[in-house]
């Protein structure tokens, strides 16, 4: 038990330590990148990205996390039973993506057309169909070496396939002077160099244990997965296929730039969110939930509000600062919107905590995610071709409220002991997104502008420490602390 807890918690440090040093890598990078790429480069990537990343959902049916679950009790058998499990779910997933990327290219004509808009087929959407089951080969290695809790080798495998991205972008953005075809040509290159790894160490050990008999329990797992997993790819992606429809590349690169930047949000609200689930599920086990010991989500909550107001009030500066690209700066009247956005996710995740612990918890997902889908469809449909880029970024937002109203009322309805004080909440968030919506009061001159933001990122970051202060008697633990640091 110790043993495994070690392993669980090395894992995850590892986990983690890889995706803060890819992120930061990638803010590190963006300056030398934006001054090569233009607005409709980043406009082909977002597409790209978005079309390689929903043809990736679609082929693996959810294949890899049926794997995981089938891993655990193949890891009570022989090896044999293993390899078999491993082996069926690398034969079907690639059979699957290649098929489906040759369907897609024969059907270009007919399902892509009308919405690529000014981005032309070849070069950027063929050669990012054709990555999609090199993709699927790396994508099945790395979930395999992690549910065999290979942390180390995990480790490893991620950053040097990020690294091989992030060289092969440097040779053919900078090098070369290539438009974004580099960056999709790298990314090819990095899954072509992973797959023959993969391929390598799979090989020997289980294509040749292909079975029918196991690829049909593993379907019957995944499937019951499968369409939730792709209406939520759709809510997340649809969007991008619109606004290139209506707007073309160029609104799309700007959305891709607000959302990179909205994303250092929402990578700071997943890691509270990884700390808070433990420690919440922890005291419901030890049956220590009670409504005052769950009012903790509160505390979160204003204390994210701190960065989501951060990075709402002075997105204009950091963009300016990171990029010499002047038509990029555009992005920066979208970020505070999106950051609200993902701030109603935030507590919508907060909420879920306690719907997790039901075993209905799937058909609630479901709702949930269906509700999203519909509200994008929709407003992309009616705001987009009238309002451009703003809509959209108005359709997210309300997309993501009705995923908070949605969990809201669900938690209502289901939780008799009202583990969350989802009216709080809700009122919480509500005052956090005002205040970064402040962001948009027109105010003549910069400076008066940034004086003006500067007083209300301030004049919160002053109530949050004495409330704080209040509650946890800080003053009282640093004036016992700080002596003990000169003995």
């Amino acid at each position: 038990m110790a043993q495994g807890l070690k392993g669980l918690f090395q894992n995850g440090l590892l986990y983690s330590f890889s995706s803060v040093l890819q992120r930061a890598s990638s803010i590190i990078l963006f300056p030398i990148f934006t001054a090569y790429l233009t607005k409709q480069d980043y406009g082909i990537l977002s597409y790209t990205n978005s079309l390689g990343s929903l043809l990736l959902i679609i082929a693996l049916v959810e294949l890899p996390r049926a794997m995981g679950r089938m891993l655990y009790s193949a890891a009570e058998k022989d090896r044999t039973h293993l390899y078999k499990v491993v082996g069926s779910v690398l034969v079907a997933g690639v059979a699957c993506s290649t098929l489906l990327s040759l369907a897609v290219i024969g059907l270009s004509k007919w399902l892509l057309k009308p919405y690529l808009g000014d981005i032309s087929f070849y070069p950027y959407v063929l050669f990012t169909i054709i990555n999609v089951p090199l993709q699927t080969i790396y994508s099945i290695y790395i979930s395999y070496v992690k549910f065999m809790q290979k942390g180390k080798v995990a480790f490893v495998t991620e950053n040097v396939y990020f690294l091989l991205n992030i060289g092969f972008n440097l040779f053919f953005v900078v090098a070369l002077h290539t438009n974004v075809i580099g960056l999709i040509y790298s990314t090819l290159i990095a899954n072509v160099i992973m797959a023959m790894h993969a391929f390598q160490v799979f090989y020997k050990r289980v294509i040749k244990y292909f079975s029918i008999d196991i690829l049909k329990q593993l379907y019957k797992i995944s499937l019951g997965l499968f369409p939730f997993i792709v209406l939520g790819g759709l809510a997340e992606y649809a969007d991008n296929f619109f606004l290139n429809q209506y707007s073309g590349a160029d609104s799309l690169g700007i959305f891709y730039i607000a959302t990179t930047f909205a994303g250092i949000f929402s990578f700071i609200k997943e890691s509270f969110l990884s700390s808070f689930t433990p420690y919440y599920y922890n005291l419901n086990k030890k049956g220590e939930l009670s409504p005052q010991t769950s009012k903790v989500v509160l505390d979160v909550l204003y204390l994210i509000g701190f960065f989501a107001i951060g990075i709402s009030m002075f997105n204009s500066e950091v963009i300016s600062l990171l990029s010499s690209n002047k038509e990029l700066v555009e992005a920066r009247r979208f970020i505070p919107l999106l950051v609200g956005g993902l701030l109603m996710i935030f507590v919508s995740q907060l909420v879920n905590t306690s719907l997790m612990l039901k075993a209905e918890i799937v058909r609630y997902f479901v709702i949930i995610t269906i509700v999203s889908l519909v509200v994008n469809v929709l407003g992309d449909y009616w705001f987009i071709p009238k309002y451009g880029l703003m809509g959209l970024t108005i359709v997210k937002v309300l997309a993501y409220t009705a995923q908070l109203l949605v969990s809201l009322i669900l938690n209502l309805r289901l939780e008799k002991e009202r583990r969350m004080p989802v009216l709080r909440m809700w009122l919480a968030a509500g005052f956090i997104f005002a205040l970064s919506l402040l962001y948009y009061v027109p105010i003549q001159g910069y400076w008066l502008g940034f004086i003006f933001r500067l007083g209300i990122f301030l004049g919160y970051s002053i109530l949050l420490y004495f409330y704080f202060s209040k509650k946890y008697q800080i003053e009282q633990r640093l004036k016992a602390q700080i002596p003990q640091l000169f003995k």
